[in-house]
């Protein structure tokens, strides 16, 4: 009888265990995500013309490669971001002259991914915050992005995407 109990005990526990486990599974953004630009704003810096992430789930590790298309040109990015704590340097274009050197940390809250990188360009030192949230349908992802430089607010910006089928 003490064995039984035992194991109930013990097939509950893991059964709790797999609940919470399940509750707790992070968001997978993989996949090639179209900007909709009627429905992103950005202040006070101009929005893209277009734009389109393909972010790839590698466990702890998320890779965004973007092309983004300018009134001055077209970028192309390859960022890499980890959930795990660690950091992660990237080399991000602003323009097809400026490239900046970034550090990025990325984790998770009760919305979704919000990833952190850190810099400088010219001379200031900034942050830009971007939380990424996926719609219910996993068809839709909202970034929503602050930068900021000190305590100041420099620009901040909410794109919209769906998910290219």
């Amino acid at each position: 009888m003490k064995r039984a109990t035992i194991a109930v005990a013990f097939v509950a526990a893991a059964m709790i265990a797999g609940r919470a486990m399940a509750q707790t599974a992070h968001p997978d953004y993989s996949g090639t995500w179209i900007m909709q630009a009627d429905k992103s704003s950005s202040d006070p810096a101009p929005l893209p013309t277009s734009a389109t992430w393909t972010i790839t789930n590698h466990g702890d590790t998320i890779t965004v490669d973007r092309t983004t298309i300018l009134a001055t040109g077209t970028l192309q990015s390859h960022v890499v971001v980890a959930t795990d704590g660690k950091s992660y340097d990237n080399a991000v274009p602003l323009s097809p002259e400026i490239t900046v050197n970034t550090t990025n940390i990325a984790s998770y809250d009760a919305q979704g991914l919000v990833v952190k990188t850190s810099g400088s360009l010219q001379g200031s030192d900034f942050v830009q915050t971007d939380h990424w949230t996926l719609g219910a349908d996993g068809k839709s992802l909202t970034s929503t992005r602050v930068v900021t430089v000190g305590e100041q607010t420099v620009q901040s910006a909410t794109m919209y995407f769906t998910r290219k089928p």
